[in-house]
């Protein structure tokens, strides 16, 4: 947002969105996040250790 007005106020136009070509699409591909609470457990094991 602050970007935004920030090239407002320089009266610049609005960024241009870029076509990518399809070898480069196809490495950006979502990331399936895991799960915290295994580390959780981690922590509350070496808690118990001291």
């Amino acid at each position: 947002m602050a970007l935004q007005h920030r090239r407002e106020a320089r009266e610049l136009p609005q960024p241009v969105e870029i076509a990518l070509p399809s070898h480069v699409q196809e490495r950006d591909t979502p990331v399936q996040a895991h799960k915290l609470e295994r580390y959780d457990q981690i922590t509350e094991v070496s808690d118990d250790s001291d």
